[in-house]
C-alpha cells in the first residue's frame, strides 16, 4: 500500500483496529530495513511498526490533528471521533503518567492519561495546588 491519500484515509476511519493498521501498512524507506539507529547498520531489522508506536502516534498525532482540524472546521464529527479515539486507546504510560499512577490515580484509557497531563502542566508545574481539585483532596489528606 502506498501513503497517498493518508490524510483523508484517517479522517475517514473511527476504529482503532483499523488505524493500527493502516499504519502497519504503510511503506517504509529502505533505509529504515537495515537501520535501528542512524549510522549503525543492523542485520534483521523489523519493518513494521510495533502496536505500541501505532498506539503512540494516535494518541499524539491523529487524535490530536482531529480535534485540532474538528474545531478549525467547525465539525463536530472529527471532535468527537478525536474523543472517541483517545477513549479506546490504552492510558500512555510515561514517567509522569507512573507518578499519578503510583499515587492511586486510575487511567483506564488514553482521555484519562491526557487529562492527567494536561492537569499536571497547568497545575503542579505552575504550583497551583489550591485551585486543583486532586491537589486539595491530597492537601487534605496531609
Amino acid at each position: 500500500m502506498k501513503a497517498n491519500h493518508l490524510f483523508s484515509k484517517m479522517m475517514e476511519i473511527s476504529n482503532v483496529a483499523e488505524l493500527q493498521l493502516l499504519l502497519n501498512d504503510l511503506p517504509v524507506h529502505h533505509y529504515w530495513k537495515t537501520h535501528y539507529h542512524f549510522k549503525k547498520p543492523a542485520d534483521g531489522v523489523g519493518i513494521q511498526i510495533g502496536k505500541t508506536s501505532a498506539n503512540n502516534i494516535l494518541l499524539n498525532t491523529v487524535a490530536l490533528f482531529l480535534f485540532a482540524y474538528g474545531k478549525h472546521t467547525g465539525t463536530q464529527l472529527y471532535i468527537s471521533r478525536a474523543v472517541k479515539l483517545l477513549e479506546n486507546l490504552p492510558a500512555e504510560q510515561n514517567a509522569i503518567t507512573d507518578k499519578f499512577t503510583s499515587a492511586g490515580v486510575v487511567m483506564d484509557n488514553a482521555f484519562a492519561s491526557q487529562g492527567i497531563l494536561q492537569l499536571k502542566k497547568h497545575y503542579c508545574d505552575q504550583k497551583k495546588c489550591l485551585f486543583c481539585g486532586i491537589g486539595i483532596k491530597i492537601l487534605k489528606q496531609a
